[in-house]
């Protein structure tokens, strides 16, 4: 559930705020789409997106870098300054880096100020590019910075952690190097466990987890061809779910471009309870004083007729029927009962059978079974000698 907000609406909301971006390359998809919102009324091109290491970007400058590879040390940092906005972001490979660390240290000797919102994720980097041992210190890194957060950022610090993307199985490139190449095959499947266990230690610490993976599962058709990047209108919904959970965390009314019931009430509006309308019930069914006789003549003739007394044959088998059977078998509910091909169904199904359930379900579905007798079969060496055959139960 997210609004829809313009440009004027981002830039309202963002004035005079510090945003920080710590993530791979969606993350700075997600930074460009934000910056793009604030000075656009369109969506950022693809050619945008897919662009890196450039010096500028929509005003924003390269703090630093390194060179362009798929290295655990790749660097990229940007800065943003414009319209009254600050907005940093930071690629790491790992949610525990130096950075992160000597930030936290200098928030916490008050050297600079506390951001207004951290926005961070990191995983796919942590279990693929750092050894064997990845998702061990995946879980010890990601406990170690929250308590760090917990320890150095103020309480008006809005942490937000956002779950990883889907990704698709055959994904490729980026992070993927040649050499864990085999790990694309079950890789969607830690992602989705690694965003459970990422929740449960955020929400532990207190602070907020926007699940993107939530959102997007059902938007796999507008990833890249590599399986791992987004298109720009999947970008731009999730810049509308962050602005969205960052206005509703500051008690900031939404933009209202987009309506919806859940919307109206986180924003507190009361909606109107309609009274419930009972059909209304015949006299005869609510006079205490009706006999029996009146009572049955006024239901209808399908409730009022008694149920057909079974034959001797079945008079003791449904004594038998175990509770767990269901009363009526689900072919008879669904493929027997269906008008168009209920004659065909009738002559296959007509087959008698030797198991006394089957006989009772026969009998349900066709009371005539058991007391319609079938006609003489003739002898042919003696055609005045008539015998029944009976059914072969």
């Amino acid at each position: 559930m997210s609004d829809i907000f313009t440009k004027s609406d981002a830039l309202k909301l963002l004035q005079s705020k510090h945003i920080i971006f710590f993530g791979d390359s969606n993350f700075r998809a997600l930074y460009k789409d934000v910056i793009w919102l604030l000075n656009h009324n369109s969506l950022i091109t693809e050619a945008q997106l897919k662009k890196k290491l450039e010096l500028s970007f929509e005003g924003d400058d390269l703090v630093d870098r390194s060179e362009l590879h798929k290295g655990r040390d790749f660097k990229e940092v940007r800065n943003y300054k414009k319209h009254g906005v600050h907005i940093e972001f930071y690629f790491i490979t790992r949610c525990y880096t130096n950075v992160i660390e000597n930030m936290m240290k200098d928030v916490k000797e008050k050297k600079i100020t506390a951001p207004d919102v951290i926005v961070i994720n990191s995983l796919l980097w942590d279990i693929t590019r750092w050894g064997p041992n990845g998702v061990t210190e995946y879980k010890d890194n990601l406990m170690k910075l929250m308590k760090l957060f917990k320890a150095s950022l103020p309480s008006k610090t809005l942490v937000i952690w956002t779950t990883s993307l889907p990704i698709s199985k055959s994904c490729y490139g980026g992070f993927l190097v040649k050499q864990v190449e085999f790990l694309k095959h079950t890789l969607r499947f830690e992602v989705m466990e690694a965003n459970i266990f990422a929740r449960q230690i955020v929400v532990s610490h207190g602070f907020d987890v926007l699940d993107l993976h939530h959102y997007l599962r059902m938007q796999i058709h507008r990833r890249t061809g590599d399986g791992i990047h987004w298109h720009p209108l999947p970008m731009r919904h999730m810049t509308n779910l962050l602005l969205t959970h960052i206005a509703l965390s500051w008690n900031h009314p939404l933009p209202g471009n987009f309506e919806s019931s859940m919307q109206n009430l986180l924003n507190g509006e009361n909606q109107k309870e309609e009274p419930v309308v009972f059909p209304s019930v015949p006299v005869s069914l609510t006079d205490v004083a009706v006999s029996p006789v009146q009572l049955n003549a006024a239901l209808s003739p399908l409730i009022s007729r008694r149920p057909r007394r079974l034959p001797p044959r079945l008079r003791n088998q449904e004594n038998y029927i175990p509770n767990n059977v269901p009363t009526t078998p689900y072919w008879m509910d669904t493929f027997m009962n269906e008008p168009a091909i209920r004659p065909l169904n009738l002559q296959s199904f007509m087959t008698p059978s030797n198991h006394v359930m089957n006989n009772y379900y026969m009998y349900q579905q066709f009371p005539n079974y058991q007391t319609h007798q079938p006609g003489p079969i003739h002898n042919r060496h003696n055609k005045n000698k008539k015998r029944h055959a009976p059914y072969n139960m």
